[in-house]
């Protein structure tokens, strides 16, 4: 009976023997590939992960650069609009304080200075009267030798003059229908002045919101940016500690197949010894 249970024992321990020893080569094998992988592709990934870090960087760098120009040029169109705002509220009130002026510029030519020309008129007009009488006396008294013959006596001129005056009433008020649409056309400018410094403080406003964004961006993108820097300098060193780890995963796998050789070569022998004892 004894002899008759070996008999199958003997080549299934050489089978598995073999088989054992056949895995722990495909296995070494495998470990040693894996070891030669690891070291060629670590560095290939280290290197690539460094020129995407560094592209990164860069990108994040122009993009603060915009920013900052963004920031500035809007820095400086709020000033510029500001300003404009100022000079705008400034020519509004400026035609606001003008508004009484034409108003009593207006009263002057349309009531006091026409009322004043018809006084002067009528003055006038009774001065011409009176003239004409001085004229006649004058005139009468050639024989005491006194020679009185202006080229225009003195009623004719005091005439002329009061009639000159008559055409002023209607001309003042010409002048005082065009300072009334003056002053209308005035009122229309400064409120239109006023709606436009209203729209420029609004844009103002909304260029401070602008530039408020920018800013915050900014500071996003310098923190990436100090992020980014961090990881460019602990990359290698968290690459190379995963280097080392598979390395030595596959190390130790290399020398479980070597122990799994071992253990195949000792099957193997056990089955040849028990096929020459048979």
């Amino acid at each position: 009976m004894p002899p008759q249970s070996s008999v199958p024992r003997s080549p299934s321990k050489r089978t598995l023997g073999l088989t054992l020893m056949a895995t722990a080569w495909l296995g070494l094998l495998i470990s040693l590939s894996g070891i030669l992988f690891v070291l060629v592709t670590g560095r290939v990934a280290s290197e690539a992960l460094s020129r995407e870090l560094g592209t990164l960087d860069r990108a994040l760098l122009v993009t603060q650069e915009g920013l900052q120009v963004a920031d500035g040029t809007l820095a400086d169109t709020q000033v510029t609009i500001q300003s404009l705002s100022n000079t705008v509220n400034s020519a509004s009130r400026t035609l606001v304080a003008t508004d009484p002026t034409l108003t009593t510029l207006r009263d002057v030519t349309g009531t006091s200075l026409p009322k004043t020309l018809d006084s002067t008129n009528q003055a006038l007009k009774a001065a011409s009267e009176s003239a004409r009488l001085v004229d006649d006396v004058l005139g009468t008294l050639g024989f005491f030798g006194l020679r009185y013959e202006p080229e225009v006596p003195l009623s004719v001129a005091i005439k002329q003059v009061a009639d000159s005056l008559v055409d002023l009433p209607t001309a003042l008020d010409e002048v005082t229908e065009g300072l009334g649409t003056a002053q209308d056309n005035l009122r229309t400018i400064a409120d239109d002045l006023e709606e436009v410094a209203e729209g420029l403080d609004l844009i103002a406003l909304n260029l401070d919101e602008a530039m408020t964004v920018v800013a915050d961006y900014e500071t996003i993108v310098i923190q990436l940016r100090d992020e980014v820097a961090a990881i460019q300098v602990s990359a290698p060193f968290w690459f190379a500690i995963v280097q080392f780890g598979l390395v030595l995963l596959l190390v130790w796998l290399g020398l479980a197949q070597i122990s799994l050789f071992v253990q195949g070569r000792q099957l193997l022998a056990e089955g040849q010894i028990e096929q020459i004892e048979r």
